[in-house]
């Protein structure tokens, strides 16, 4: 039996989980606001997936508002 963790990391840390395919789920919270620029972080950072074959798919499992903020749950696929 394999053990649930709730990860609330950066891109970096993200990223490693990823390549790892260590995330069976993730959880978004949208806000209303547009930041922009060069130096923002992102969600997922690293080197990226070179081969399409390796990508994660998600399918949307839930999505709800929470207030302002819009909260959507992706399940691994």
């Amino acid at each position: 039996m394999h053990k649930s963790l709730m990860v609330e990391g950066g891109s970096s840390i993200n990223w490693e989980l990823c390549k790892l395919k260590a995330v069976n789920e993730v959880r978004i919270i949208h806000l209303p606001v547009i930041v922009g620029g060069e130096n923002v972080p992102t969600l997922v950072g690293g080197e990226g997936f070179k081969n399409l074959n390796n990508i994660l798919h998600l399918r949307l499992r839930a999505h709800f508002k929470r207030g302002y903020h819009l909260i959507t749950e992706w399940e691994v696929v």
